[in-house]
């Protein structure tokens, strides 16, 4: 049951993604992705809160019931999306049939920097037991997201008018000064700074990535593109929550940390040296200047 879940919803978060930009124009592609990925940040967030609600004051069936109604109410609205796939003669099978290689330098960036995001999610709460801050957790997450929802209004536009270089690096590096200030927190006040600044940081991060990784392909390659992302930033959080975990046990919280804020900036370094050093030597600011067709 488990793998059927996870087959159907990899590969309608896959070609969802895929399609928020494909029906997109290429000028505000940046933008399309900005408002998908806010929306869903937005059901992460309302949709464990909702659900612990009904587990508490009702039953597990009523629980899944409601999620075959919410997966219903997807593939009614999915109907009246206007889209026409360019018809293809079948390929022979290779490595391009399921991931873009084109994509893969910029989704390496991503996933390190979603490395250091397996040490937020997965040790967080026991960060802030460990600080005696029992309930900052909770209000971590929640400042979090509504930093992240308004930051993703702004930078999918700025993306799009200057180019991903003013974006990403600003991003990356609040995201990297975020995790420095968590490692020192003492005071909530300081726990709930570090989350302001990871929201506005991070929360651009994923946006900016898929639609770089989408943009350095041609279009007939978008779906491979998200793949690509999606398969490296996923790993990056799953590798990073196992070793940082490592981290944990042998120095502490606050180390770990450290060494998150240590792989974002690994991450800036990558991205000038496999993205950035490419537009200088295109002589162009931005990668959606490229036209592939």
């Amino acid at each position: 049951m488990r793998f059927i879940q996870g087959l159907g919803f990899g590969v309608a978060t896959t070609a969802a993604g895929a399609l928020a930009i494909m029906i997109a124009p290429k000028t505000r592609q940046g933008e399309a992705v900005g408002y998908y990925s806010m929306f869903m940040s937005l059901a992460m967030v309302i949709g464990p809160v909702v659900g612990l609600q009904i587990v508490q004051h009702g039953t597990y069936t009523g629980l899944f019931l409601l999620t075959v109604g919410l997966s219903a109410t997807g593939l009614f609205l999915a109907a009246f999306i206007i889209y026409k796939p360019e018809k293809k003669a079948p390929e022979p099978m290779s490595i391009n049939r399921f991931i873009a290689p084109q994509a893969v330098s910029v989704s390496f960036c991503s996933s390190l920097a979603s490395f250091a995001y397996g040490g937020i999610l997965s040790f967080i709460t026991l960060y802030a037991v460990s600080l005696g801050m029992e309930t900052a957790a909770s209000l971590f997450f929640v400042v979090y997201a509504i930093v992240l929802l308004g930051s993703r209004f702004v930078t999918g536009r700025l993306f799009d008018r200057f180019g991903e270089n003013a974006v990403l690096y600003p991003t990356l590096a609040l995201f990297t000064v975020g995790l420095v200030l968590l490692s020192q927190a003492s005071s909530l006040i300081t726990f709930l700074l570090a989350a302001v600044l990871m929201g506005a940081g991070f929360g651009s991060v994923l946006p900016s990535f898929q639609t770089l990784a989408v943009q350095s392909v041609s279009r007939k390659q978008a779906v491979q593109a998200t793949s690509t992302f999606y398969i490296l930033y996923d790993l990056g959080i799953g590798v990073g929550s196992y070793i940082l975990g490592f981290a944990v046990a042998g120095l502490g919280f606050s180390f770990m940390y450290i060494v998150s804020a240590i792989i974002v900036v690994i991450a800036i370094l990558a991205y000038y040296w496999l993205h950035h050093r490419k537009l200088k030597r295109l002589n162009i600011r931005r990668i959606a200047d490229i036209d592939y067709e």
